[in-house]
């Protein structure tokens, strides 16, 4: 049952703006969330864009469902506010741009408004009306609080952008210590919630890509505290924590909403697999670039296409051939010259992992005749293709091939 909570007198509009301004020096939301709970005289509750709790005054239980599940940091799912943002605008949408007022006959009332700074969304604060009418000057003191909160707000991310581009390029760095490294991690890890992905983008090294790669990357990290970005060695890194569900379900659509945004530098991104330790991001980095530069035309998930992108580490970094097995060369080299078709035939065999009805059906020819043109293969070239050893080396061999483009 909600408790029964006194208004205060709230302050006048002259006097509202001394109140914010000192809060905004202090430059502390806490301070800002007290000053309007002082000048409304309700209780308030600050949240970010992704719906997570920020600071709520004063800081106690209530006995109101909705903000002692904000209280004790277990917010709405995303299907629970669907729900309530249809109930709260059915039949009565009452907008005092850029606010949002709501009478329920269970809960009171609330005053919403969207945190804006520069074009940029931050997020929402609410002010808990309960059973008390709005008052006359409750919609210029919201403006007034959206203000300094977009204030604020921005200043903070504007300096935990630059703190957090930092420590994630410490932890990219080949030379960072093991003790730095772990120092950035902790930090990090303070900002970003739950398991994480880290999605790369190479950016073509002139002036205008780089400008570019700069501005979305203060751009992405505006999406919310979820997301961090950094550019180093002409890719644009993007490392995405835990949003409001799983990153497991929410990771796919993260990944494309950012890379549609980077479309205009050029196709092509690569998405590592999900981790745990943010000690180790260097290597899910590096698991996300070669799955990038194996897939240049759309976004691309590492799990999806593996273990490509362990052959395009082998091309990118040394001489691919010198792993190829020495017959590949052979036997392509006899086709052209003999218009045979045996190393399309032997690399469908391979790729298929032996099984002869896949591999007809993919070079679309009758099982018989793939059967004849294996047995030539192995008389003319003298090829034990069955023996294991040797059957893992052609299938990694056709699997660098097609990396190398070949083909």
């Amino acid at each position: 049952m909600t408790k029964r909570v006194v208004r205060n007198e709230p302050i006048s509009i002259s006097d509202t703006y001394p109140v914010f301004f000192d809060a905004v020096q202090r430059g502390s939301l806490e301070e800002l969330v007290k000053a309007a709970w002082k000048v409304f005289g309700l209780p308030v509750m600050l949240i970010d864009k992704n719906d997570q709790p920020i600071c709520q005054f004063p800081d106690q239980i209530l006995g109101d469902a909705t903000w002692d599940r904000y209280y004790n940091k277990n917010p709405l799912e995303a299907e629970e506010r669907e729900l309530s943002r249809v109930k709260v605008l059915a039949d009565k949408p009452s907008f005092f741009e850029p606010f949002t007022f709501y009478l329920d006959e269970n809960h009171g009332g609330g005053l919403f408004g969207q945190i804006h700074f520069k074009a940029v969304h931050y997020g929402y604060f609410c002010v808990q009306l309960f059973n008390h009418p709005l008052d006359k000057d409750d919609l210029e003191r919201a403006k007034i609080f959206s203000q300094a909160l977009g204030l604020v707000m921005h200043h903070q991310s504007s300096c935990d952008t630059e703190s957090s581009s930092s420590l994630l390029l410490e932890l990219l760095s080949e030379d960072t210590g093991e003790y730095v490294r772990s120092r950035a991690a902790a930090a990090l890890g303070k900002q970003l919630k739950g398991r994480y992905a880290v999605l790369v983008k190479p950016i073509e090294p002139n002036a205008s890509s780089s400008t570019f790669a700069v501005a979305a990357m203060k751009h992405i990290q505006s999406l919310g505290p979820n997301f961090v970005a950094a550019v180093r060695s002409n890719c644009l890194m993007v490392l995405c924590g835990e949003m409001q569900r799983s990153i497991e379900r929410d990771r796919r659509q993260m990944m494309e909403r950012i890379d549609d945004f980077l479309r205009p530098a050029g196709n092509g991104a690569g998405c590592s697999a999900v981790f745990d330790d943010l000690f180790h991001v260097q290597r899910y980095a590096l698991q996300a670039h070669m799955t990038a530069l194996h897939s240049k035309n759309a976004l691309a998930f590492y799990e999806e296409i593996a273990p490509a992108p362990l052959f395009q580490l082998a091309a990118h970094h040394g001489d691919g051939e010198a792993f190829l097995a020495p017959i590949l060369r052979v036997i392509h080299d006899y086709d052209r010259e003999n218009r045979t078709e045996y190393f399309q035939t032997l690399r469908a065999y391979s790729l298929f992992l032996h099984n002869k009805e896949l591999a007809a059906q993919k070079l679309c020819i009758h099982r018989n005749t793939l059967l004849y043109r294996l047995n030539r293969i192995e008389e003319i070239f003298g090829l034990p293709y069955e023996e294991p050893r040797t059957a893992l080396h052609l299938l990694n061999s056709f699997q660098l091939w097609d990396v190398m483009k070949k083909e």
